[in-house]
């Protein structure tokens, strides 16, 4: 069983990012005599706007889904008697199509003039990346004893201390891997600004699908996807970091 799952690895994640990242090396229009070039990897310099809107907006929108998973994730645990249809309301978005979800905030926004704005962006953005926030942060929560918090209350904390001193630390775990998800999901994104933000707020999976789609400049979109990669996964490094300091 060991051997097929290490085979599936090697055959559908290993081997795509090999190919991506030997495409990177390619210089575009020579598939057949693989010429070698570092042009898509210069050319990556080009599009720092676009890295720099996608690293913002990850980092906006994981805070505001934090922001607004851990009070729901609270209520959701208090509730014994509602838990399960709360649940299943936070769950219930995924059962109608992503682009439905969006064209329906397209509407709102145009109405309320926010729409080709950063706004609008980071309001679809936190609204269809929020469930993976909540659910990490209610499973960490069910297994966490109110009793301490209470017990801080009665020492004398304030509802606030107690939360970020007390409650937050108590359930890090949770938080590390919705603050991760979420970062994650929302740095790749380009189905939501492209529908909500346009052109002008373009993020770096935009820029990816161009390169592939339109230019058809594929060493140039293997070569900004690698990059992209590599920043993420600078960012699991720092998760782990902090998870390990926090152990």
């Amino acid at each position: 069983m060991k051997k097929i799952v290490q085979g599936w690895y090697i055959l559908f994640l290993l081997i795509p990012i090999l190919l991506v990242v030997f495409c990177s090396f390619l210089t575009k229009g020579s598939p057949i005599d693989f010429s070698f070039s570092l042009e898509g990897y210069k050319r990556t310099l080009h599009y720092g706007f676009p890295f720099l809107r996608s690293l913002g907006y990850a980092t906006v929108v994981s805070f505001l889904c934090l922001l607004i998973g851990f009070p729901t994730a609270v209520v959701i645990v208090s509730s014994k008697k509602w838990r399960a249809m709360l649940l299943f309301l936070v769950i219930l978005p995924f059962w109608t199509n992503f682009l439905v979800r969006i064209y329906g905030w397209k509407i709102i926004l145009r109405q309320l003039d926010l729409l080709g704005t950063p706004w609008a962006v980071i309001i679809g953005l936190t609204y269809i990346y929020l469930p993976f926030m909540i659910l990490p942060l209610y499973s960490s929560l069910e297994r966490f004893d109110s009793r301490i918090y209470f017990a801080a209350r009665d020492l004398g904390a304030s509802g606030l201390q107690s939360i970020i001193k007390v409650v937050l630390p108590c359930i890090s775990p949770g938080v590390r891997v919705g603050l991760l998800f979420v970062f994650i999901l929302t740095f790749g994104d380009f189905v939501v600004n492209d529908l909500l933000g346009g052109a002008k707020n373009a993020m770096i999976g935009s820029s990816i699908r161009d390169a592939y789609l339109l230019s058809r400049n594929w060493p140039l979109g293997a070569s900004l996807t690698v990059v992209s990669t590599l920043l993420l996964l600078c960012v699991f490094w720092i998760g782990r970091k902090w998870r390990s300091s926090g152990t």
